[in-house]
C-alpha cells in the first residue's frame, strides 16, 4: 500500500491514458488535481474517481465530463469539495455582465450573465445529485 496525501499531475504533454485505479491503492490521497488529461474511457475514469470516497478535495479539467456526469461524480463524492457547478470568475464594471464558468463538456466554456439566473444551473445540478444518490 503505498501512501500519498496530495497529487497534482498535468498529463497532456505525456501522450498516455492515466489508469486512474493507481489513486485507489494510495489510502491517505486527500487532495487531487488532475489537468489536461488526454485518457479515453471516461466512463472508467468516473467510475473510479466515484470511489474515491476518502478525498477532500478534486479538481479536474471543467470540460473533463459532461455536466451529467460531474453531478453523478458529486453524489458519490458529497462531501469532496471542488466540484461546484458554476464558478464566479468576474464582474465586468463597464458592461456589469458578470462572467461565470460551467463544469461539463456540454456546457458553455465562459456565461456572460446580467439578467440570467445562475441559480438554473445550481438548481438543475443539485436535482441530478438526488437522482443519482440512490444508483
Amino acid at each position: 500500500e503505498e501512501s500519498a496525501e496530495q497529487i497534482k499531475l498535468r498529463a497532456d504533454r505525456l501522450n498516455i491514458n492515466i489508469d486512474f485505479n493507481i489513486f485507489k491503492t494510495l489510502k491517505d490521497l486527500k487532495e487531487l488535481s488532475l489537468f489536461t488529461l488526454n485518457n479515453l474511457d471516461k466512463e472508467k475514469d468516473l467510475k473510479v474517481l466515484s470511489e474515491l470516497t476518502n478525498l477532500e478535495y478534486l479538481r479536474l479539467p471543467k470540460d473533463y465530463f459532461t455536466f451529467k456526469e460531474f453531478a453523478y461524480l458529486k453524489s458519490k463524492l458529497i462531501n469532496t469539495k471542488g466540484l461546484d457547478c458554476i464558478y464566479h470568475i468576474a464582474k465586468d464594471p463597464s458592461n456589469e455582465l458578470v462572467y461565470y464558468i460551467v463544469i461539463g463538456k456540454d456546457k458553455e466554456d465562459f456565461l456572460y450573465l446580467k439578467d440570467i439566473d445562475y441559480n438554473v444551473f445550481i438548481d438543475e445540478y443539485n436535482k441530478l445529485i438526488e437522482e443519482y444518490k440512490g444508483e
